[in-house]
């Protein structure tokens, strides 16, 4: 969490700051979902992690065989986050961010498209925020 809370004083909130746009591949849902699953408090994690909420977060929805399988493909030795146990409680707790972080806008994606498709709708949806902030 230091590391989260060095990356938001010192590259996020100063970016935004000069007007730009921050794109992350990953945040604090990730923070709280890998921690809770090696066992920290859910309630505490979410409280910890209460660093500044992004216009949009999207959450891209995997079934476990699709997971599996790309993992697979990948031929190298696996992390402890994609044991068949990780893999399917993850899946079942990303789902459950909003609960966990309710006054934060989602946008739960299908994995299971293609990945221009994939690419296509997760665009439009920033150029759509970016219109409503610029209006």
């Amino acid at each position: 969490m230091a590391d989260r809370k060095d990356h938001v004083e010192n590259v996020i909130i100063p970016e935004l700051n000069k007007g730009n746009i921050i794109i992350l591949d990953r945040y604090k849902y990730a923070t709280v979902c890998y921690q809770h699953l090696q066992g920290f408090d859910i309630n505490m994690l979410v409280k910890r992690n209460d660093f500044p909420a992004p216009d949009i977060a999207f959450i891209i929805n995997a079934k476990y065989h699709i997971l599996k399988n790309r993992i697979k493909q990948r031929n190298i030795k696996l992390e402890i986050f994609e044991t068949d146990d990780f893999l399917k409680k993850s899946i079942d707790l990303y789902k459950k961010m909003g609960e966990f972080f309710p006054k934060e806008f989602f946008i739960f994606v299908d994995a299971d498209k293609c990945p221009d498709d994939l690419k296509e709708i997760i665009i439009k949806h920033i150029i759509d925020k970016i219109k409503t902030i610029e209006s």
